[in-house]
């Protein structure tokens, strides 16, 4: 095996000047389709690119993002269209191909596949619980679809077809390959040929490992791609020697090869290796692709949309020409959501989201990594409190842009803010419960050490939520709620002045003078997953719940679930949902995926 690393000699015509003139495009447009869910409206930003690949017939570049996927066609590059999961999406896209019949399809970090068909988005009916690692296209409209444990083949109304299932030789597969009627599985143990007549076979050199991309070129040579560098058919290898070696993806034209490393992006010819420097206000590199084999330009995903690098004899670069979207300022991780009258204001890992009901919004960037929110809705002197890490807690009139911040009296790590029954201010600090009313006053010094939430209900009573069960404050000792027994309580809430208590699957409620229980199923199905979040409801004797990803109104005297949505039938965003609150004619759904909203 020969080590090519220190091969940088490599004459490309203008590749090697690596001060090539930046161009920025500035009349490009964003578009946003027709939702398929109308009732739904996602605030997401798609600035991170995951995965890129473009259509051989339409030419059309798909871009997945960490919030859906973008539609670039280069036949009009004033335009490109915005797909969020109020447009079909079915999660958040981990892997994106486009299939022999020129239909891209998207895999999905929370399991399941979607394809785009008629202008929107679709869930594949099937794999829905599973994790989708790659995917590539297959023969004619087929898909070939790697999961943590499993190789299948996939056609769009068809039952997978299961080629390998717990053989550790293609588990955690990183990329596939067709190989006429075959496919050839990238993973760390090395790569293998897979089919349904012959089963597992090794493929090519018995040595590689930790293998992360692979592809066949123009002239239909497999190179695999690995933590080492790139290995051609013939054993030889290329790799820098500058920082990391390893290979994040591939792309061949009729010239040569581009490689994206965890370090930057090269370019391969004749086996010879150029790093090409990126120029200042180029965003780090996720993803790469290019158009046909014909055209070495090269499209170069980043955390900032898309840029373009061109070997010309005069190399240039094209920055900027896929506009932002005025949501690309968001933070996709929410965390928590409280409201007013008209107002939602929402905690993420970079600010605060203010939405109104109208669907105007705003974003202050100030905060930075907001924990938790409370609002106080005093006559005349309304205000929001967060908190933040590492800022502490802070407060700001609803009418008012300056935070200030606010004094708890006491050392510690604050961990959740909580307003008592009647609308005053309380904040856990470590297993301290602190009312900020006026002066800090301690009302519990000590809390559980692994209270997760706590709540004051409408009796009076504080309760704080553990994964050994809910504890009840009386006369200034915390005891185990018995009834309920020792289980994890994963949410807290109230709804028509009863306590509301979230367990995996089921619901708890203190109603004349004992404790209840539902257990939650929707269509038949029994829900076993933790409750995330409960919130009331305006419509008479409901409540909203989130449970495994579903979002879902309870009736409040029987438990029965009335009407039920999730990433696959609606604009919610993923499956970890973290907050609720139905304010105005909305409801607010949060999750560690997005933002989005229900009109009721």
């Amino acid at each position: 095996m020969t080590d090519a690393s220190r091969s940088t000699d490599l004459d490309l015509g203008g590749i090697a000047e690596y001060s090539s003139p930046l161009t920025e495009y500035r009349g490009t447009r964003v578009l946003e389709p027709p939702a398929a869910f109308a009732a739904w409206t996602t605030f997401v930003s798609h600035a991170s690119v995951r995965a890129m690949t473009v259509a051989p017939v339409s030419r059309i570049t798909w871009i997945a993002t960490w919030a859906g996927v973008l539609a670039w066609d280069r036949r009009d590059e004033y335009a490109y269209r915005r797909y969020s999961s109020e447009h079909g999406l079915a999660g958040t896209p981990s892997c994106i191909a486009v299939a022999g019949d020129d239909r891209p399809w998207v895999g999905h970090v929370e399991g399941g596949l979607s394809f785009f068909d008629g202008g929107r988005w679709y869930p594949y009916e099937y794999l829905r619980n599973e994790r989708v690692v790659a995917i590539a296209a297959g023969a004619r409209a087929s898909l070939w679809v790697a999961t943590p444990d499993g190789i299948l083949a996939v056609a769009r109304d068809e039952r997978p077809i299961g080629l390998v299932r717990g053989d550790g030789r293609c588990s955690g597969a990183s990329a596939l390959l067709d190989d006429n009627g075959a496919v050839l599985v990238a993973s760390a143990a090395g790569v293998f040929r897979a089919s349904e007549r012959t089963g597992v076979e090794r493929f090519g050199d018995a040595m590689l490992r930790e293998c992360t991309a692979i592809l066949r070129t123009t002239d239909g040579r497999v190179v695999v791609g690995s933590t080492k560098g790139i290995t051609f058919p013939d054993g030889f290898r290329i790799a820098t020697d500058d920082g990391d070696p390893a290979i994040v993806a591939l792309a061949a034209t009729r010239r040569g090869l581009w490689a994206l490393t965890r370090t930057g992006i090269a370019r391969i010819e004749k086996r010879r290796w150029l790093t090409i420097d990126l120029p200042e206000g180029v965003a780090a590199p996720r993803a790469i692709a290019v158009a046909t084999p014909n055209d070495e330009s090269l499209w170069i995903g980043t955390d900032r949309l898309v840029c373009g690098f061109h070997p010309t004899a005069d190399p240039q670069w094209d920055v900027d020409f896929l506009p932002t979207h005025a949501e690309d300022i968001l933070s996709n991780a929410a965390r928590c959501v409280v409201g007013d009258r008209e107002t939602a204001y929402i905690g993420t890992s970079s600010g605060q989201f203010i939405g109104k009901s109208d669907g105007s919004w705003s974003y202050d960037a100030e905060l930075v990594d907001v924990r938790s929110m409370i609002t106080i809705a005093r006559p005349g002197q309304e205000t929001i409190w967060a908190l933040t890490w590492p800022g502490g807690v802070v407060r700001r009139r609803v009418d008012s842009n300056e935070w200030l911040p606010v004094l708890l009296g006491r050392d510690g790590l604050p961990r959740a803010l909580v307003t008592s029954w009647i609308g005053d201010p309380h904040v856990l600090v470590g297993s301290t419960l602190i009312d900020l009313t006026n002066e800090p006053r301690v009302v519990s010094g000590t809390m559980p050490v692994d209270a997760r939430a706590v709540i004051h209900a409408p009796e009076q009573k504080w309760f704080a939520a553990t994964d050994r069960g809910l504890f009840e404050l009386d006369e200034g000792e915390w005891s185990l709620v018995s009834r309920i027994g020792s289980v994890p309580i994963s949410a807290l809430g109230t709804a028509f002045v009863q306590l509301w208590v979230g367990v995996p699957g089921a619901l708890w409620t203190w109603v004349n003078a004992e404790w209840m229980k539902f257990a939650l199923s929707y269509g038949g199905v029994a829900w076993t997953e933790p409750i995330s979040a409960i919130t009331h409801s305006k419509r008479a004797d409901t409540l909203w719940c989130a449970c495994g990803g579903r979002v879902a109104r309870v009736d409040l005297a029987t438990g029965t679930v009335l009407e039920a949505h999730d990433r696959f039938d609606s604009g919610v965003c993923g499956d970890q949902i973290t907050g609720l609150a139905e304010i105005a004619d909305c409801l607010w759904v949060v999750s560690r995926a997005g933002i989005a909203r229900y009109q009721l």
